[in-house]
């Protein structure tokens, strides 16, 4: 799970990356960003969120205690 965990940090500071590149170069400023690079962040984080849901998601499933039969 730590993996995942670091794999989707990763691919979000990536994006984190692709998005502030063009809106530095645009010479938008990062805290007052133009409707569509704050869209983008948005977007960002909304995905990076879910990825994080998925991945604890996941690994509490796999985790999870298998329920014992008792036999009467």
């Amino acid at each position: 799970m730590r993996f995942e965990l670091v794999a989707v940090a990763a691919a979000a500071m990536v994006a984190l990356l692709a998005v502030l590149t063009p809106q530095a170069l645009a010479g938008q400023p990062v805290v007052a960003p133009a409707g569509g690079f704050l869209a983008a962040g948005i977007a960002l984080v909304v995905a990076t969120l879910g990825a994080v849901a998925v991945v604890l998601a996941r690994g509490r499933a796999r985790t999870a205690p298998v329920p014992q039969t008792v036999d009467a």
